[in-house]
């Protein structure tokens, strides 16, 4: 993004909650911050290390089968899922 010009810009997250954005910003300050001990940032990058387990396990899994997996209820109708799938092909 910043060799792309982004980074003074605004830069679009459509798709990420406040839930995560909120992780993500809590990773960067850990680890921006000299206070931050080294112990937190490790558990910190534990954590992280989980997330890329688990989102690696679901590579190349299709939308059902990450549903029925993770016990995930569709919030969505049909009709909603297509609009979505259409404005982010």
């Amino acid at each position: 993004m910043v060799e792309d010009d982004c980074a003074g810009g605004v830069i679009p997250l459509p798709l990420i909650d406040g839930k995560t954005l909120a992780r993500v910003t809590t990773y960067l300050n850990k680890h921006s911050k000299d206070s931050a001990s080294d112990e937190a940032k490790r558990k910190f990058d534990e954590f992280l290390s989980g997330m890329e387990r688990i989102a690696d396990g679901m590579m190349n899994k299709s939308v059902e089968w990450v549903r029925k997996t993770f016990h995930i209820e569709r919030e969505f109708t049909s009709e909603e899922e297509e609009q979505i799938e259409k404005e982010y092909a």
